[in-house]
């Protein structure tokens, strides 16, 4: 990442506080109150907390979806946020010019084909 441990632990705090902010403004955007956006924002870089008991089922549907997107983002290991936010996505993902992201993870492949069926 950065040659200074100091540099890559500002990087990455950096990402997860930008994070969790854009998580937190969805959640009020989706019409959640103030208080659940909050703790349900903070949790979701966690673990996917939900301050009521019936998890997220009294929320919208929106909600739910949100949440989803913010724990997969967050499940994301954050070197790899890291060079997504420096655009070198290419010199560090892709082997060669002619093999794309999806030949060289499998797990995205899988996600990729997912998403399209």
């Amino acid at each position: 990442m950065v040659p200074r441990v100091a540099d890559t632990a500002k990087a990455l705090y950096k990402i997860y506080f930008v994070l969790t902010v854009i998580c937190i403004f969805a959640f009020l955007l989706s019409g959640m109150p103030l208080f659940d956006a909050l703790c349900i924002g903070f949790g979701t870089a966690g673990t996917g907390f939900a301050i009521r008991n019936s998890g997220m089922a009294d929320y919208s549907m929106f909600s739910q979806f949100l949440i989803t997107i913010f724990m997969i983002l967050f499940g994301i290991n954050f070197n790899v946020l890291f060079i997504f936010t420096k655009k070198k996505v290419e010199r560090s993902f892709f082997l060669r010019r002619s093999q794309n992201l999806s030949f060289n993870y499998p797990l995205l492949n899988f996600i990729h084909r997912f998403l399209i069926i």
